[in-house]
Protein backbone atom coordinates (compact mmCIF):
# COMPACT_ATOMS: atom_id res chain seq x y z
CA UNK A 1 0.00 0.00 0.00
CA UNK A 2 1.44 3.18 -0.91
CA UNK A 3 1.06 6.67 2.14
CA UNK A 4 1.47 10.20 0.53
CA UNK A 5 1.29 13.11 2.78
CA UNK A 6 -0.92 14.80 1.83
CA UNK A 7 -0.43 17.80 4.67
CA UNK A 8 1.24 17.59 7.92
CA UNK A 9 -2.28 16.19 9.49
CA UNK A 10 -3.72 14.34 6.50
CA UNK A 11 -2.06 10.66 4.65
CA UNK A 12 -3.59 9.09 2.05
CA UNK A 13 -3.70 5.46 1.60
CA UNK A 14 -3.63 4.00 -1.86
CA UNK A 15 -4.23 0.58 -2.83
CA UNK A 16 -4.64 -1.27 -6.39
CA UNK A 17 -3.13 2.21 -7.86
CA UNK A 18 -6.63 4.01 -7.61
CA UNK A 19 -8.33 3.09 -4.20
CA UNK A 20 -7.62 5.26 -1.68
CA UNK A 21 -8.44 6.26 1.82
CA UNK A 22 -7.09 8.87 4.23
CA UNK A 23 -6.19 8.94 7.69
CA UNK A 24 -6.83 12.18 9.76
CA UNK A 25 -4.77 13.23 12.57
CA UNK A 26 -7.30 14.67 15.33
CA UNK A 27 -6.52 15.83 19.19
CA UNK A 28 -7.28 12.31 20.30
CA UNK A 29 -5.52 10.20 17.41
CA UNK A 30 -6.88 9.17 13.74
CA UNK A 31 -10.09 9.13 11.81
CA UNK A 32 -9.67 6.96 8.97
CA UNK A 33 -11.86 8.23 6.13
CA UNK A 34 -13.50 4.93 4.26
CA UNK A 35 -12.27 1.65 4.58
CA UNK A 36 -10.67 0.56 0.93
CA UNK A 37 -11.73 -2.63 -0.27
CA UNK A 38 -11.88 -6.31 1.40
CA UNK A 39 -7.91 -7.40 3.02
CA UNK A 40 -7.04 -3.69 3.95
CA UNK A 41 -7.59 -3.67 7.41
CA UNK A 42 -4.05 -5.05 8.40
CA UNK A 43 -2.38 -2.27 6.74
CA UNK A 44 -4.61 0.87 7.64
CA UNK A 45 -3.37 -0.17 11.01
CA UNK A 46 -0.06 -0.81 10.12
CA UNK A 47 0.26 2.68 8.59
CA UNK A 48 -1.87 3.84 11.93
CA UNK A 49 1.09 2.18 13.96
CA UNK A 50 3.71 3.99 11.98
CA UNK A 51 2.41 7.37 12.84
CA UNK A 52 2.00 6.18 16.28
CA UNK A 53 -1.31 7.32 16.96
CA UNK A 54 -4.53 5.19 17.49
CA UNK A 55 -7.49 4.77 15.24
CA UNK A 56 -10.51 6.51 16.96
CA UNK A 57 -13.26 6.75 14.08
CA UNK A 58 -14.16 5.70 10.87
CA UNK A 59 -16.07 8.22 8.64
CA UNK A 60 -17.27 6.68 5.44
CA UNK A 61 -18.47 8.97 2.69
CA UNK A 62 -20.68 6.20 0.98
CA UNK A 63 -21.59 2.61 1.24
CA UNK A 64 -20.04 1.30 -2.30
CA UNK A 65 -17.51 -1.71 -1.56
CA UNK A 66 -14.64 0.45 -2.29
CA UNK A 67 -15.63 2.51 0.58
CA UNK A 68 -16.32 -0.02 3.45
CA UNK A 69 -14.48 -3.30 2.43
CA UNK A 70 -12.48 -3.59 5.63
CA UNK A 71 -15.28 -2.31 7.63
CA UNK A 72 -16.35 -5.25 9.37
CA UNK A 73 -12.60 -6.56 10.04
CA UNK A 74 -11.41 -3.01 11.56
CA UNK A 75 -14.80 -2.90 13.42
CA UNK A 76 -14.46 -6.12 15.17
CA UNK A 77 -10.60 -5.71 15.71
CA UNK A 78 -11.05 -2.32 17.28
CA UNK A 79 -13.96 -2.59 19.68
CA UNK A 80 -14.25 1.05 20.78
CA UNK A 81 -14.00 2.54 17.51
CA UNK A 82 -16.64 5.18 16.15
CA UNK A 83 -18.04 4.63 12.98
CA UNK A 84 -20.24 7.45 10.86
CA UNK A 85 -21.30 7.93 7.69
CA UNK A 86 -23.00 10.80 5.65
CA UNK A 87 -26.43 10.76 5.87
CA UNK A 88 -27.31 11.40 2.05
CA UNK A 89 -25.38 7.85 1.33
CA UNK A 90 -28.25 5.90 3.82
CA UNK A 91 -30.61 6.30 0.57
CA UNK A 92 -32.52 8.84 1.75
Amino acid sequence: MKQIQISPDIVQLTRLGLVNCFLIREDDGLTLVDTMVPGSARAIVAAANILNRSLRRVLLTHLHGDHVGSLNVLANRLVSIEIAIGWSSCGR
